[in-house]
């Protein structure tokens, strides 16, 4: 009786799936617009294919899941919804879809549909139990930026700026602790993110000193900016994929510090060479975007876990930061010498740019002031700004962007409780990847010691920079490492039966 329940699900179960599609393509040709239509397409076949391809090899899941990543910076992407005439300047507008998203969408898919009709439902979540405070308060943090929409002036904007939440936080707090599951995956991604600053390198070094092959053109977006210094030079400052040379230089900090450690235990040759070849290239890159703030939160993160890195190897914390202080220096004397971007950068006259950041503060403490509880609506800060701003430049004028500093857009966007509940969550996790780091070993360890320096860096960068959270995808990665290491070691102690 078993075995005909099990032959018959196993034919009738794909024929009603199919039957069911076949017949909602046919309805949706006739009702839904061109685009959608297309992305429905799209979605049904990757997920035919991973099916149809898993039957051949288990290779799959790993080749999309590292391929999603290793995509980061291919700023091709699908907004459903959106609008074209928006009046000023807003980070998320519709409902996006990246070519991140496309290569993993299957898989989370897949997952969830495994989660639903496992058996061992109780088994399956139970990889959400271990960081159950964490997400929790993650939830939390993104329902009080869904309320802001209750104050939003634009609340489609707001809502765009959820679905990136969302999004973000079941790929990579849910999906990604039942995903990773051996060890390997953890050097793999590594060579993930060697990939990306291979392509950020080549890309920068070409628009800096060539300018013909990667324009905005060829990339459908800026790729940099010139800055004046001094009389009359103009540097310019290459931005990759990611259009400006600030959130380039975000993208490889956030990249470096995990490829750097794993570089120093690499043990094969020719991975060793790519890893290697990699932080050359995204070294180079990152200089060449002239970001300030950008050498400045690498080199503090990479001298907290250069630290970190000796002391468990048993080295005196001020010995250790003697030593940093005396390679610091002598990396400093050297880029000083060698770079001309470096040296012009600290010394010659930038024509206020810095100073343009302290009205721009200015109208977001008078926001934060204002509407200290809500905000005034995720994604809204633009809409408003100007009505905000009593500054002696009437900078909003002429300057269409937020305030150069993540923690005050937050505040300003959706009031001071989310930026304390973020705040919160942020040292929740440096605090966690710091432990695993002394409590595991080998690639685990280092994995978590790249996700924690990562995490430091972009916390010191966004007080000078205006990225937002919910569209940067390498900083949700490193949460998605250190809630799969959490994942990992608790399936994996010794202790547990």
């Amino acid at each position: 009786m078993n075995i005909r329940s099990n032959h018959i699900g196993t034919i009738g179960i794909p024929i009603i799936i199919g039957a069911t599609t076949g017949a909602f393509i046919v309805y949706a040709a006739g009702h839904l617009p061109y685009k959608w239509l297309t992305a429905l397409f799209l979605f049904i076949m990757g997920l035919s294919s991973l099916i149809a391809i898993q039957t051949i090899t288990q290779k799959i899941q790993q080749i999309l899941l590292l391929g999603s990543i290793a995509a980061y910076p291919i700023y091709y992407d699908i907004s459903f919804l959106f609008k074209d005439n928006a009046p000023h300047f807003v980070f998320a507008n519709g409902f996006t879809f990246t070519l991140s998203d496309v290569l993993i969408a299957p898989l989370v898919v897949r997952w969830l549909i495994r989660l639903v009709m496992s058996k061992k439902f109780g088994h399956q979540v139970e990889h959400l139990s271990i960081h159950a405070r964490t997400a929790t308060l993650l939830l939390i943090f993104i329902t009080l930026n869904a309320l802001s929409t209750l104050v939003s002036v634009e609340p489609f904007m707001t809502v765009s700026a959820i679905f990136w939440y969302i999004k973000l936080f079941v790929i990579y707090l849910l999906f990604y602790p039942s995903a990773i599951n051996s060890k390997e995956y953890f050097r793999h991604i590594a060579y993930a993110l060697s990939v990306i600053l291979i392509i950020e390198g080549v890309i920068a070094i070409e628009q800096k000193f060539i300018g013909k092959i990667f324009t905005a053109e060829f990339l459908g977006r800026d790729i940099g900016i010139q800055s004046r210094l001094g009389t009359d030079e103009l540097l310019v400052r290459p931005g990759g994929t990611t259009g400006h040379p600030n959130a380039l230089a975000m993208l490889l900090n956030m990249l470096i510090p995990t490829v750097f450690y794993f570089f120093l235990t690499e043990k094969i040759p020719g991975k060793k060479l790519l890893l290697g070849a990699s932080l050359f290239l995204g070294i180079i890159a990152l200089l060449l975007t002239g970001s300030r703030g950008g050498w400045i939160s690498i080199a503090a993160s990479m001298l907290v876990a250069n630290t970190l890195w000796h002391y468990k190897r048993g080295s005196s914390i001020l010995g250790t930061l003697a030593k940093s202080a005396l390679v610091a220096a002598a990396a400093l004397t050297l880029l000083f010498i060698t770079s001309t971007t470096f040296r012009d950068r600290l010394l010659k006259d930038d024509h206020g740019t810095a100073e343009e950041r302290i009205p721009l503060a200015q109208i977001s403490l008078n926001m934060i002031q204002d509407n200290p509880l809500t905000g005034v609506g995720t994604n809204n800060y633009t809409y408003v700004m100007q009505r905000y701003d009593n500054t002696r430049q009437f900078i909003t004028k002429y300057y269409d962007y937020p305030v150069h500093n993540t923690f005050l857009l937050l505040a300003a966007e959706a009031g001071i409780p989310s930026l304390v509940l973020w705040v919160i969550i942020v040292s929740i996790f440096i605090r966690t990847a710091i432990k695993l780091f002394f409590t595991l070993e080998g690639d685990l360890s280092i994995a978590a010691l790249g996700a924690s320096t990562s995490i430091i860096g972009w916390c010191i960068h966004n007080i000078v920079d205006l990225s937002p959270i919910y569209m940067n995808q390498p900083l949700w990665l490193m949460f998605g490492v250190v809630t799969s290491l959490s994942a990992f070691m608790h399936y994996n102690s010794p202790t547990r039966k």
